[in-house]
């Protein structure tokens, strides 16, 4: 499942490698250029996790047991994520709109995911906080 799911990441980054970078966004209307929108949002959303991640380990740095349950959790995340994801493209892979689904699945996962780091680690009433906003 995995090596179908990564092999499904690459072929979506070759197309969007190979999609015009003129491509209008607000009024994509062809399945690529909608895949190739949606890809540039989840590539956002990803690295905006990763900052909230990675500062939430920085902030806990000194007590490894929090650390080490922190990585344990993105770990697991990573493939709740890619199972779940995966499922919902298999469900719809007849169709032109499973590339679609695919990303916009991962894309509310990651907002999720994103939301629950900031809530549970750079906000929490125990007095650690970051300069990190709220995400959307």
């Amino acid at each position: 499942m995995k090596f179908l799911l990564r092999g499904l990441q690459v072929s979506t980054m070759l197309m969007l490698a190979t999609t015009a970078t003129a491509v209008d966004c607000k009024n994509a209307k062809t399945t690529q250029d909608i895949n190739y929108c949606q890809g540039l949002e989840l590539d956002k959303l990803n690295n905006s996790l990763r900052i909230y991640y990675e500062t939430s380990v920085q902030l806990n740095q000194n007590d490894e047991l929090v650390v080490q349950k922190l990585m344990d959790s993105q770990a697991r995340w990573e493939d709740y994520k890619s199972s779940y994801c995966g499922a919902l493209y298999n469900k719809s892979r007849f169709g032109t709109t499973s590339g679609a689904a695919h990303l916009k699945c991962q894309q509310k996962l990651v907002k999720q995911r994103t939301l629950n780091l900031w809530q549970d680690f750079l906000s929490g009433p125990d007095g650690r906080s970051s300069d990190l906003p709220k995400p959307d």
